[in-house]
């Protein structure tokens, strides 16, 4: 299954921008829907993680230096 999910989806970068485009092959439109749409969600999510981590690092680093003060 995962290797027949694999082969459907392609993503690729768009240019020497920071787009990515996701699209998928189905014999169903719909269901290739589901597939780009659900990778795109899975993969903002990931990124909203990141970016929410980094930001706790960061305040974390800062309490400790304003603790110091």
């Amino acid at each position: 299954v995962t290797d027949a999910v694999a082969a459907a989806i392609d993503v690729r970068r768009r240019g020497l921008s920071y787009v990515v485009e996701v699209s998928a092959v189905s014999e169903s439109p719909a269901r290739a829907a589901q597939m780009a749409n659900g990778l795109s969600s899975i993969y903002l999510a990931s990124l909203k993680e990141a970016r929410v981590a980094a930001s706790a690092d960061a305040n974390g680093w800062l309490d400790e230096r304003l603790a110091d003060v």
